[in-house]
């Protein structure tokens, strides 16, 4: 079994050069948060001087981009927990649809107190709090392809809303 388990690890954790591909050399670094901890990847630094190797459907990345670029993903959608730490989580939204935050994180109701997503368009972030009334939050919809801050208020294991496993590409 710990082999069976290790082989679906592999294939789900991609390394980070085949995720990338598509805006390969339109981008000097790119971060990612989890475990309180900040791990990077710049593609002109040795391998072994990169902390962030490979990323999968639950990660938060925050790319650098040198020029504008679109990077495309493709691949098959899991029901996946996202396990989320006390404190800030840098997550990526593993959804093909569109929804509501209260919708989208209903599974860890009561154990985060704020979302964080920045809009590039804006140049800001939109914020969703559990206990403000909708006209406060800016935050209206949790989107595929769009990383979130959120401050778990425990430890907690997310199962993202409205998934379904699915093959899906995103642009």
């Amino acid at each position: 079994i710990e082999e069976i388990v290790e082989k679906v690890k592999r294939e789900m954790d991609a390394a980070i050069k085949d995720i990338l591909f598509s805006i390969d050399g339109n981008y000097s670094s790119v971060f990612a948060f989890g475990g309180n901890e900040w791990r990077t990847y710049t593609p002109e630094k040795p391998d072994f001087l990169n902390r962030l190797k490979s990323i999968n459907e639950t990660a938060g990345l925050w790319i650098y981009m040198k020029t504008n670029d679109v990077l495309n993903v493709y691949g098959r959608l899991m029901n996946t927990p996202v396990k989320l730490k006390n404190g800030w989580n840098l997550v990526g939204y593993p959804s093909i649809t569109s929804i509501e935050p209260g919708k989208a994180l209903a599974s860890i109701s009561g154990k985060y107190q704020a979302v964080f997503a920045y809009d590039s368009n804006l140049k800001g972030w939109k914020t969703y709090t559990p206990e403000k009334p909708d006209f406060l939050n800016s935050l209206k919809n949790m989107s595929p392809g769009s990383g979130y801050w959120i401050d778990a208020v425990s430890d907690a294991v997310w199962m993202p809303a409205n998934t379904q496993q699915n093959t899906f590409a995103l642009s």
